[in-house]
C-alpha cells in the first residue's frame, strides 16, 4: 500500500515528468501552462491529491503532478 502523501512533505519528482498549472476561471478549470521536466526536481506538498494529481509547491508556483510520478524522500533514522 502507497503512503499517502502529507502536506508539506518533500517529494522527487522524475525527470520527464509533466507538471500542469491550471487557470482559475470560476466556471471551469483547464489547464494553462504545462512543463516537461528536463531533469529530476524536488518539491513541496502543496494540497491533498485530486483526481489522481497531486498539487505541489515548485519553482515558487502551484502546479499539479500525477500521483503515480512522485516519489516521497524518506528522512533517514539512525
Amino acid at each position: 500500500m502507497k503512503r499517502q502523501n502529507k502536506i508539506g512533505d518533500l517529494v522527487h519528482i522524475p525527470q520527464a515528468s509533466i507538471l500542469v498549472s491550471y487557470s482559475k476561471d470560476l466556471q471551469k478549470i483547464i489547464p494553462f501552462t504545462t512543463v516537461k521536466l528536463e531533469e529530476p526536481k524536488v518539491a513541496v506538498v502543496g494540497g491533498r491529491e485530486s483526481q489522481g494529481y497531486i498539487p505541489v509547491l515548485w519553482d515558487g508556483k502551484m502546479w499539479s503532478v500525477k500521483a503515480q510520478d512522485i516519489y516521497m524522500i524518506k528522512e533517514k533514522i539512525r
